[in-house]
């Protein structure tokens, strides 16, 4: 529009400066310097919109200041980057082409102009302004480094070596120049060039420890396991308390299946008090990396204990070894980690981590006084006190427990219907273990306002139910339902095939249990009620001797009751199974598939 409103401008004015051609020039002038003016104003707007990330406004600006002074390049260059910051390719190759067309010895144009077509896989283009660069600008490395990138995208692996010749005529030799070197010979499958490439970076500078360090990673990607041995030797005669010099060493008997080797070297790391901690930790990391791939191996639970003896007061590293802790199950040193580090820090978050790991036998002190540090740190919530409850019932510290289910109900917002779920069922779980079956069923029922379709909730009631003489029925119907939310779920099969037991539906028992069976991780805890199930379902259907089998598979697996030892004696199934070993519902944590 501006351009058009200066041609009509013209049009309507030229009878006049054809009349006064001596008055052209002056008034010429005074057009140019106005648009300079404007271009200007325009142009630093549109960098200062740029800055403050007004992209739509900064392209604005910047395409009305190419209007005034479309023979610009700075307007065209800077319009191509906002092109790209918008996505929108197709505009910003057009402007960054004009703009390295338009000066063809500016760097960065170019530069940009020739990356781009890389990108864009059009290396012809690519390569004839990468050497319209160099022919500008021969002393620059980078050019020749994207130039060798482009030959390299083409498998031209003569032309981009050439590229890094270039390069080391200029800046000379070093590993990272001599690695790509290295690669590239090595896609080109030339092994004893690869290797000279190496063995010259170290014969021109024989002092240097880095460069031999290096040379030794080369003859181990080659194998070449004597002259690799023969290098470390005479390196570690010149510095053997190298920290890398010993990894690459541990590296070294790693691959020689020496790990008594591997470990001692990295001891020598970790005794090193000279290396800082943030170095020797990311050692440590790829450490603990490495010997994760050794089967059966837990020295790394050494490592973490030494690691913290030599730094008790850094935090994150007693967290993560908790967490390694935790993933092998090895709850009290988690504990003692976590809670160190939440005396350390004294922040919420990690006085809550240590409430979640209290959830313990013998552990519910830890989790009161958790709790209310979390409280006091502003963890004033619902979930706070369902930890705290929950950690309290299974101390069977149950009016303690009740008393901070209320707690958090009061805390509850009216619309969080899974967290109202969790405290009803925590006390309908709080009166099923005292058998006080009439408050324990109303305060399921209250749960199930809450959580209707909650598999974790349906199904400990209906187990609850089947146990205790309750409605078969209403349990059939509940248990039917969790089945179908979790059909994997091999606790909830066991539990409809309990009920059909209940309902001496004997055959139907006898397929459900078969299928927890096939289902049931044979590793876990809680195994031993699943086989005494099913032995009692296979006694009832008149298979005494597969029924003993599954009661000594039972007891095998921890279930070592009065009513169990008597059904194996006895060989025969015994109506009362008041002290049987039961934990077929779901336990696995509060609020499990809330």
């Amino acid at each position: 529009m501006r351009r058009l409103l200066y041609i009509l401008l013209f049009i309507l004015c030229a009878g006049v400066l054809l009349q006064a051609v001596g008055a052209k020039k002056t008034r010429s002038t005074c057009v140019n310097e106005v648009d300079t003016i404007l271009y200007n104003y325009l142009y630093m707007e549109a960098e200062r919109q740029n800055v403050l990330g007004n992209y739509d406004a900064a392209l604005a600006l910047m395409k009305e200041a190419h209007h005034v002074n479309p023979t610009a390049l700075s307007a065209q260059y800077c319009l191509s980057m906002l092109y790209i910051r918008l996505q929108m390719p197709d505009a910003a190759i057009n402007f960054m082409q004009r703009a390295a067309e338009g000066d063809t010895t500016h760097f960065w144009y170019n530069m940009t102009y020739a990356t781009s077509m890389v990108q864009l896989q059009q290396y012809d283009k690519a390569e004839e302004v990468f050497k319209r660069i160099i022919r500008n600008h021969p002393q620059r490395p980078e050019v020749y480094e994207s130039l060798a990138i482009a030959y390299i995208y083409q498998d031209e692996y003569d032309k981009a070596l050439a590229c890094y010749d270039s390069i080391e005529t200029y800046m000379g030799n070093s590993p990272e120049l001599t690695s790509y070197r290295v690669n590239l010979y090595d896609a080109k499958g030339d092994t004893a060039a690869a290797i000279n490439i190496a063995e010259e970076l170290v014969q021109n500078n024989p002092t240097n420890i880095y460069y031999a360090i290096y040379l030794s990673s080369v003859y181990s990607h080659y194998h070449c396991d004597s002259l690799r041995r023969a290098l470390l030797d005479k390196v570690i005669a010149i510095d053997p308390e190298e920290p890398m010099l010993q990894i690459e060493q541990a590296d070294y008997f790693l691959s020689q299946g020496d790990t008594l080797g591997f470990h001692r070297e990295y001891a020598h790391v970790w005794d090193n008090m000279n290396i800082e901690y943030r170095d020797k930790y990311k050692i440590f990391e790829n450490y603990i990396h490495q010997i994760s791939y050794f089967a059966g191996d837990t020295s790394f639970f050494e490592a973490y204990r030494r690691m913290v003896e030599l730094y008790p007061y850094e935090s994150q590293l007693r967290k993560d070894y908790a967490s390694i802790l935790i993933y092998y199950e090895r709850w009290d040193e988690a504990h003692e980690q976590i809670r160190t580090v939440a005396m350390q820090t004294d922040s919420c978050a990690d006085w809550e981590q240590l409430l979640k790991v209290s959830l313990r036998p013998g552990r519910s002190a830890d989790a009161l006084e958790a709790g209310h540090k979390v409280i006091e740190r502003g963890g004033d919530n619902g979930n706070t006190y369902m930890y705290i409850s929950n950690a309290l019932a299974i101390d069977e510290r149950y009016d303690e427990a009740e008393m901070y289910i209320h707690k958090g109900l009061e805390r509850c917002n009216e619309q969080n219907h899974a967290e109202k779920a969790v405290f009803y069922t925590l006390l309908g779980d709080i009166y099923s273990a005292r058998d006080i079956l009439d408050k324990c069923y109303q305060y399921y029922d209250s749960a199930m306002i809450y959580a209707p379709d909650n598999a974790w909730l349906l199904n400990n009631y209906a187990y609850k139910l089947a146990e205790n003489g309750g409605d078969l029925l209403k349990a059939e119907t509940m248990s039917v339902k969790a089945m179908k939310i979790s059909p994997d779920n091999p606790t909830y099969i066991d539990t409809y095939a309990w009920i059909m037991f209940k309902m001496e539906s004997y055959f139907i028992a006898r397929v459900y249990m078969e299928q927890a069976i096939a289902k049931l991780d044979v590793n876990a805890t809680d195994v031993a009620i699943y086989y005494e199930h099913y032995g009692d379902i296979l006694a009832m259907s008149g298979d005494v001797d597969g029924a003993v089998e599954q009661w000594l598979k039972a007891q095998e697996a921890g279930g070592d009751s009065t009513i169990l030892r008597k059904k194996i004696e006895l060989k025969q199934y015994i109506e009362d199974e008041t002290n049987s070993t039961d934990n077929s519902s779901d336990t696995t944590g509060v609020g499990n598939g809330m």
